[in-house]
């Protein structure tokens, strides 16, 4: 049966922001792993500064969130994975709006074990109510969630988590990490050409390729934005620990791209009929989840 535990930092973390927004809707993002029918939440992050707070209504800042995901997991010697959310309802309401369902959608496509997403509510006390969501296939109008009840609740503390999921990195590891990038920026010529090699390898590995001599201006919308930055999650962690600084920006006929130092040998993402697609040098090709980072491992 599938349990929740709490890291005494993470669930801290959860109380705390639910604190400083006490009178309207909040929330937050889980990190940590998912292991024997468990989910063990290591770090809760904030929502972030430019979300938008109403006594009814939450949205999510996902720039800040992709930027802090990023950050957090080099603190630890296991990578954290993104495994749900929270958010505050008001009063009494222990139950899914469609716009959560909405939300939920985009974030269970991430792991292969679907999410978690809890909900808080103080009437008049507070207490956490968690589900489990999955997809169950897609519609035209986008995916499709379910949500089931964790009847066990949750568990608070760092006693009941594996000590190798709360490890550090230690300061050794991470000066010989400095040292060694310190290094490499000194090629910024060589990190370009690495992060175009990967990106190359990707759409050969892929057997849906196409070869287009001119692309037409393929602009994204907001919403896109976001769902093409949650799926990039897994390789922007990827890139860096390559020490490939990835930068994003629109280009001039509003395309997302992705470049390394040269906007000119950068990857255009783009979505159609909720997949995601990229082009790299006229080869188009459809992205998927961590991508980059599976073609980038040696063939056994």
């Amino acid at each position: 049966m599938a349990q929740v535990i709490f890291s005494e930092r993470a669930y801290v973390a959860l109380m705390t922001e639910t604190l400083g927004k006490i009178n309207t809707e909040t929330g937050g993002i889980f990190l940590g792993h998912f292991e024997n029918d468990t989910w063990y939440i290591i770090e809760t992050i904030d929502p972030g500064p430019k979300s938008v707070f109403y006594p009814a209504y939450f949205e999510y800042d996902q720039a800040y969130i992709n930027h802090l995901i990023n950050k957090i997991n080099l603190l630890y010697k296991n990578p954290l994975r993104l495994i749900g959310l929270w958010h505050r309802h008001p009063g009494s309401m222990d139950y899914f709006s469609s716009t959560d369902d909405d939300t939920h959608a985009k974030f269970a496509v991430i792991n292969p074990y679907g999410v978690i997403s809890a909900l808080v509510n103080i009437d008049p006390e507070f207490r956490i109510t968690f589900y489990s969501i999955s997809l169950t296939g897609s519609k035209t109008r986008g995916r499709l969630t379910s949500s089931k009840k964790i009847k066990e609740n949750y568990q608070v503390g760092d006693k009941h988590i594996p000590p190798d999921l709360l490890s550090y990195n230690s300061a050794d590891i991470l000066e010989k990490r400095i040292n060694t990038a310190s290094q490499k920026r000194t090629e910024p010529d060589n990190k370009n050409k690495l992060f175009n090699s990967i990106i190359k390898k990707a759409a050969e590995a892929n057997h849906d390729v196409i070869d287009v001599k001119d692309p037409a201006p393929t602009p994204v919308s907001e919403e896109d934005i976001d769902k093409i930055l949650i799926a990039l999650e897994e390789d922007f962690g990827f890139f860096e620990k390559q020490d490939i600084n990835c930068n994003m920006a629109k280009t001039k006929d509003g395309a997302l791209l992705l470049y390394a130092g040269d906007k000119n040998n950068g990857v255009e993402f783009f979505m159609n009929k909720e997949k995601v697609y990229a082009v790299h040098k006229n080869k188009k090709f459809q992205y998927s989840p961590g991508m980059f980072s599976k073609a980038s491992k040696p063939k056994r």
